[in-house]
């Protein structure tokens, strides 16, 4: 972002930035902004790191929880196997 002229911390602050706030349609200026974000995000390969940071996070969550989800699952079964006792 700074090479294309645009001074953000972060890639959400660069979201923040490009709206104007109570408008519907956007500028030329905000176009502009939301171009050169998405073009900074594709060449520095932001979103691959984001989805598999997130996607580690996650399985890693799931592996911890397993055990609950578990439990979880067999009493979501239970329930629906007794409602459908009541067709």
């Amino acid at each position: 972002m700074k090479k294309k002229g645009y001074r953000v911390a972060t890639p959400l602050e660069a979201l923040n930035q490009a709206f104007a706030k109570g408008t519907t349609e956007a500028s030329q200026a905000e176009t502009a902004m939301a171009i050169a974000d998405v073009e900074c995000k594709k060449s520095t390969h932001l979103i691959d790191v984001y989805f598999s940071t997130e996607t580690a996070l996650q399985k890693k969550r799931i592996e911890e929880e397993q055990l609950g989800l578990d439990e979880q699952k067999a009493k979501n079964e239970k329930v629906m196997k007794r409602a459908a006792e009541y067709r």
